[in-house]
Formats: C-alpha cells, sequence, structure tokens
C-alpha cells in the first residue's frame, strides 16, 4: 500500500500544475489551447470566439484527453464522463465471487450480441481518437508493459496525443 502512495505521490509531481503565467512554457500552454479551440470550432470562427472557447477549455481542468471524451459521450447521446478519484471498493470480493460463479458461454447468441455491440463502441472511440482528435496509437514494443512504468508515461501525455498500449494476444 505504501508503495503504491509513492507512485501516486511521484506522478502527481510530475504531472502537476506549475505556475506559468508569463513564461514561454505558458505561453506554449496557452497556445495549445488556442490551437485546440480552431480546431473544434473551424476556419470560420472568429479569434474572439476562437480565444473564448480557449478560454472555457483551459477553465475546464480537463485536458484534451478527458475533454474528448466528453465530446464523444455528447456525439453518441450520453452524458459527461464524471472524473472522479477512485476509492477501495467494499464489495470487490462479492463481486469478484459472483464473477467466478459464472457460467462460460461464449456460443450464447446474448453473450454474441453484447461482445458485437462492445466491440463496435470501441470501434467508434477508435474512429473518434484517430480520426477526430487526431491521437496516434502506438503498440508498446519495449520490454515489461507501459502502465507498470508511470514515471515513463505521465509526461508523454501530459504534453502530446501519442498513446502506447500494450499489444497483448489475439483470443480466439
Amino acid at each position: 500500500m505504501e508503495h503504491a502512495r509513492s507512485m501516486k505521490q511521484n506522478w502527481l509531481k510530475q504531472v502537476a500544475p506549475k505556475q506559468t503565467v508569463g513564461t514561454a512554457e505558458g505561453a506554449a500552454h496557452d497556445s495549445a489551447f488556442f490551437a485546440e479551440a480552431k480546431k473544434k470550432l473551424g476556419d470560420k470562427a472568429s479569434f474572439s470566439e476562437v480565444a473564448q472557447e480557449a478560454q472555457k477549455m483551459k477553465a475546464s481542468g480537463k485536458s484534451e484527453v478527458a475533454r474528448g471524451a466528453d465530446a464523444f459521450n455528447e456525439e453518441n447521446g450520453r452524458l459527461p464522463v464524471k472524473h472522479v478519484d477512485s476509492q477501495p471498493s467494499t464489495n470487490a470480493k462479492q463481486i469478484a465471487d459472483e464473477y467466478d460463479k459464472m457460467v462460460h458461454n461464449p456460443h450464447d447468441p446474448e453473450v454474441q450480441k453484447s461482445y458485437a455491440a462492445m466491440k463496435s463502441d470501441i470501434d467508434d472511440q477508435w474512429d473518434f481518437a484517430t480520426h477526430k482528435m487526431g491521437m496516434n496509437m502506438e503498440p508498446w514494443t519495449a520490454e515489461g508493459q507501459p502502465y507498470r512504468i508511470p514515471k515513463k508515461w505521465p509526461p508523454m501525455y501530459a504534453t502530446t496525443t501519442i498513446s502506447t498500449s500494450f499489444k497483448g494476444e489475439t483470443c480466439q
């Protein structure tokens, strides 16, 4: 538990907002919001409209990826993502025990229908992220898994739209 807390504190130090008012770093950060607002509103938007949208984005406190998730949800008739700190589950063991009791029935038409719907939704999310948000997804080819190396990946997510993911294996 202490190790996890320490890892979280180290990660927060890396991604915590710094005082950048009046610095080149602050100007670059604001320019990124402006570029994102211009991309969102299009070429016909006035400078004032773009500046107002950029300020809204900056004031929201949400990352570009979080705003993208909300935009995807809005486009698909869903509510925005509720961003909260995760808490330990009080009934995790009960859920795990019930899951272990479930029957594995991959040929059941209802199960196949559920997985087909999930796959379709993931495909839609992928298309939104890569086409509308301009994200570049790259498979993780280094040793280990990217999710276990918090010191390596948070700065990348804070400054770019490149995402790496564990390749895994194809299930049959």
